[in-house]
């Protein structure tokens, strides 16, 4: 503050500041994923980023699939966006039932999926690199999202950090969510979207 008062109050970019695009760009490839600045938007912490993509990718009343249990923040924000919710059990070693989630999308009209495979909140596992490849794919079978919560993926025990199902993403349907609320402090408030599919990126270099 002492030193750059005037680039502390102002407003800024209306995705947010540059500099700070730029470092959250370089955090994000140790998750695998190669993105550019132009790709983010700064949101008011986690939670803000996970409701405005819910409202980016359904309309009230669609179905998006859950994990059960789940963060009850993620629950709350179907809720305000007047969603339901389809619970998908998961157990704490693998994650996500893959097959119970393949059969709930044969049988409903479900528009995204949304999940955190990575050090889990609140059940604590990480979902294989090839349970989020198929997870993936089975998105792109039935062509929905997947808003991908990933805001404890830098604080994960596995050296390197695990890969984001965004790392996977060849066609814009995984919308990437996180936050320095968990890694760094929870009164920062800042965290951001990636939202920008890899086969864009490379045109926008």
């Amino acid at each position: 503050m002492r030193q750059q008062a005037e680039l502390s109050l102002p407003y800024c970019d209306i995705k947010g500041t540059l500099a700070l695009r730029e470092q959250i760009v370089e955090l994000a490839t140790y998750s695998g994923c190669v993105l550019h600045p132009d790709d983010l938007v700064i949101t008011s912490g986690c939670q803000e980023a996970l409701s405005v993509c819910l409202r980016a990718v359904t309309e009230p009343s669609d179905i998006v699939a859950v994990e059960s249990p789940s963060f009850y923040g993620s629950m709350q924000a179907i809720k305000a966006a007047n969603l339901k919710a389809i619970e998908i059990p998961t157990n704490s070693e693998n994650g996500l039932s893959l097959e119970a989630l393949e059969l709930a999308l044969e049988q409903w009209p479900i528009k995204a999926i949304l999940v955190t495979p990575t050090v889990n909140n609140p059940m604590g596992y990480s979902m294989s690199v090839a349970d989020k490849k198929r997870l993936y794919q089975l998105a792109q079978s039935y062509d929905i999202s997947i808003i991908e919560d990933d805001i404890y993926g830098d604080i994960s025990y596995q050296s390197p950090r695990p890969k984001t199902i965004k790392s996977f993403d060849e066609d814009g349907r995984v919308l990437l969510c996180s936050s320095f609320s968990k890694s760094v402090a929870p009164g920062i408030r800042v965290g951001w979207i990636a939202p920008v599919p890899l086969s864009r990126q490379s045109d926008s270099h």
